[in-house]
């Protein structure tokens, strides 16, 4: 009989319904309860839910009520009547697949230091599905999934599904995939390393009536990236041109309003000085270059006194002072 006094669960990818809000099972303790199936039976901290071996396949399970057969968060065990000790259950656990990088332990066991595999893996990686998409899918590091194959994985979501990123240590390839993190895969990428994964690289598997297909994605790539508070993306390559293309635009706009200031001003201070003009001069020479067929063109002086005001009324008319 297994007598933990206590299970922590990590990195198991689900989440239950608790009082209306969804909450990750990595949450909170398992504390036994009593015995169920002559197994031990543990209770949630953060309740509503039970992890006890089920009846007649002797698997642990994670269920709304000690007992239950339906809505269950997986089980560990897939021979009928093989019963596994919940410490054996890393890596077993099925949620619709398995979920290899799962983990039980007792609670008075340290946690799993992530660091190894995190420490120099980009928190934000981007993923364009082909040449024309203007905003990505923005992955952030899932640290509740820690590390598969000693890489980071990575998630979002987006139009209430999520999407995971992993690498797949059997077939040396990073996968896509919905929902589940080791299954339902979207998309694959054929290198050992996540910043390989440019255009030319990725390919979609397509399922339809029990057949799976490629197609090669051409535009298709993964760079990394930073997610600003508007949730726009900075990355390399078109990420780039995009901010190159705003910066410039900004630039031009600020220009165009300095010229628009500039103009407005020697438009008024032209006006000002239509009102009254001083003109300091004296024997000046005027050319008088009107001639007409009856004569020749005239050389005239005059004499003007300094310090003259013109004020000067519209184009047609000037009133001499």
């Amino acid at each position: 009989m297994d007598e933990h006094a206590c299970i922590q669960i990590e990195q198991l990818d689900f989440n239950a319904l608790v009082d209306g809000q969804y909450v990750s099972l990595n949450e909170g303790q398992w504390t036994p309860i009593a015995d169920f199936n002559n197994y031990r039976a543990y209770e949630w901290s953060e309740g509503g839910y039970y992890l006890y071996a089920m009846n007649y396949y002797n698997w642990y399970t994670i269920g709304p009520e000690l007992g239950a057969m339906s809505n269950l968060k997986g089980w560990c065990g897939s021979q009928q009547g093989v019963h596994i000790d919940i410490l054996g259950c890393d890596g077993k656990w099925d949620l619709n697949g398995i979920d290899s990088n799962s983990i039980f332990r007792s609670c008075q066991s340290g946690a799993l230091n992530f660091a190894p595999c995190l420490e120099d893996a980009a928190e934000n990686m981007c993923f364009y599905e082909n040449s024309t998409v203007a905003e990505p899918l923005t992955f952030s590091i899932y640290e509740d999934e820690g590390c598969l194959g000693g890489e980071a994985v990575y998630a979002v979501t987006e139009d209430e599904d999520k999407y995971y990123i992993h690498y797949d240590a059997e077939f040396s390839m990073w996968k896509i995939s919905v929902d589940v993190v080791e299954s339902n895969a979207l998309y694959v990428c054929g290198t050992e390393s996540l910043s390989e994964c440019v255009a030319g690289t990725w390919i979609k598997l397509v399922n339809g009536f029990g057949i799976s297909s490629f197609e090669a994605m051409e535009g298709a790539k993964m760079e990394a990236c930073e997610g600003d508070l508007d949730g726009a993306v900075v990355g390399d390559g078109d990420g780039d041109s995009m901010s190159m293309a705003i910066m410039v635009a900004l630039i031009v706009g600020l220009v165009v309003l300095l010229l628009l200031f500039v103009a407005a001003v020697v438009f008024c201070r032209n006006k000002r000085m239509r009102g009254a003009v001083t003109f300091n001069h004296k024997d000046i020479k005027i050319e008088d270059k009107t001639g007409t067929a009856d004569g020749p063109m005239t050389t005239n002086e005059y004499e003007d006194a300094a310090g003259d005001v013109i004020s000067v009324g519209t184009d047609d008319e000037a009133e001499i002072l």
